[in-house]
C-alpha cells in the first residue's frame, strides 16, 4: 500500500481545498485505519510504501506491525516502478494499492492474485480516471509518460500495455473530493 505520513498540508491536498487541511488529515487517517488492518494477517505478505523516506520511522509507530518500505523516485512513476521491482524481486507477484480508496479489501487482493495466474497485469480502475490497484508478476514498464492525477492515467498505462494480457477488476472510487468523501459518508 503506498501511503503517505498523515500529517496536515501534505496529505489529500486536493480534498484539502474543499474541507481544509485538519479535515483531510483526518479523513486520511480514518482511510488508513480502515485500510491497514483490512490487508494484515492474511494469505499475502503486506507492505506499506512511506512517503516521504524521513517520516518511515514515525509511522512505523503508529502502526507498529505493517512492515515499511521506503517510497523512492521523483514521481508516482517512479515510485510505483521502484516498489514493483524491488518487490518482484522477492515475490512471485505484487499487487500495488493506494491509501484512498475504502472499498479495497483482502477480496480484492485474493481476485488480483488469482486474475494474475492468467494475466499479466492485473489493474484495479478508479471512477476518475486513474487507477487503485496495479499488479504483476514480471515488471513491463507502463509508468512513463503518464499525466499523473489526472483523468488520463487508466487510459494512458492501457495504451502502454496493448500488448499484453490486462485484466480489469470493478470500478471503484477514490476519495479525492468532499463529494467522494460524502459518497463515503465520510462528510
Amino acid at each position: 500500500m503506498f501511503a503517505k505520513f498523515p500529517e496536515e498540508g501534505k496529505v489529500k491536498t486536493r480534498l484539502a481545498k474543499d474541507i481544509g487541511d485538519k479535515e483531510a488529515v483526518a479523513i486520511y487517517k480514518r482511510l488508513l485505519r480502515i485500510l491497514i488492518p483490512e490487508h494484515e494477517n492474511r494469505s499475502y505478505k503486506y507492505y506499506i510504501a512511506v512517503a516521504p523516506t524521513d517520516k518511515v520511522r514515525k509511522f512505523k509507530k503508529i502502526y507498529p506491525a505493517a512492515t515499511m518500505i521506503k517510497q523512492q523516485g521523483d514521481d508516482l512513476g517512479e515510485k510505483i516502478t521502484h516498489a514493483l521491482q524491488r518487490l518482484l524481486n522477492e515475490h512471485k507477484k505484487v499487487i500495488l494499492i493506494g491509501s484512498d480508496c475504502p472499498e479495497v479489501t483482502h477480496q480484492t487482493i485474493d481476485e488480483a492474485r488469482a486474475a494474475l495466474d492468467e494475466n499479466d497485469v492485473v489493474i484495479g480502475p478508479a471512477a476518475d480516471g486513474g487507477y487503485y490497484l496495479i499488479g504483476m508478476k514480471k515488471y513491463h514498464n507502463l509508468f512513463n509518460e503518464i499525466d499523473w492525477s489526472t483523468e488520463e492515467v487508466l487510459q494512458q498505462t492501457m495504451q502502454k500495455a496493448e500488448d499484453l494480457n490486462v485484466k480489469l477488476l470493478d470500478e471503484k472510487r477514490d476519495i479525492d473530493t468532499a463529494d467522494d468523501a460524502k459518497y463515503y459518508h465520510f462528510l
